[in-house]
């Protein structure tokens, strides 16, 4: 869940029409709502109930992980930061 928050926040403030001056405040309510869900939600009660199924919400993490590295190593300026985030990318 918290990959998810952190995700949806940079998701949200990347957007370039977003240029309102309460974009902070705005993306961290919209990343709490969206990592609510997300924990909350019964469809998620399978994975998270039962311990055989642990390589579900695993696999979600690592995923998600990965796709938040990435856009971070999108956005990101300095070459040093890049490339950091890159490897991340690939090793997760």
């Amino acid at each position: 869940s918290i990959v998810v928050f952190f995700f949806t926040k940079t998701v949200y403030l990347s957007l370039n029409y977003v240029n309102c001056k309460n974009a902070q405040k705005n993306a961290l309510v919209l990343a709490t709502f969206t990592t609510l869900i997300f924990a909350l939600h019964p469809l998620q009660t399978q994975a998270v109930t039962y311990i055989v199924q642990r390589i579900t919400a695993l696999a979600a993490l690592f995923y998600l992980a990965s796709l938040l590295a990435y856009l971070k190593f999108r956005l990101s300026d300095a070459i040093q930061r890049k490339t950091v985030f890159l490897v991340i990318t690939i090793l997760i």
